[in-house]
């Protein structure tokens, strides 16, 4: 509960088991009355987007950053090496523009 309530902003890092489970529902409903900034992360395939259930009312109308692997054999570090993860740190750069992306070190980037 502090947790949500004391963040900037919360990532919800969307599977089909994320969007049933009772926990997560309730973080998400906690974070849209408290209008916190939600950023979505599709880790995995969902039957729909938004989510179905209750979450659905709090993802209608929010587009997701797609984190899902095409290929299983990727290797899991490669993501963050993604252009998907600088979409992700461009957004918390809007969202918390005092936080440190890194993004000028470019260790955490390939080309």
């Amino acid at each position: 509960d502090n947790g949500i309530r004391y963040a900037k902003c919360v990532i919800a890092c969307i599977t089909p088991q994320y969007t049933k489970s009772i926990n997560c529902q309730r973080e998400m409903s906690l974070s849209d009355a408290l209008s916190k900034p939600i950023i979505s992360l599709l880790l995995e395939q969902t039957d729909t987007w938004p989510p179905s259930a209750p979450m659905s009312m709090i993802f209608t109308g929010k587009s997701f950053i797609d984190f899902r692997r095409s290929n299983k054999n990727i290797q899991n570090d490669s993501i963050w090496k993604s252009k998907q993860f600088e979409k992700l740190l461009a957004q918390l750069k809007e969202i918390i523009p005092e936080v440190d992306t890194g993004k000028s070190k470019k260790k955490y980037f390939s080309d």
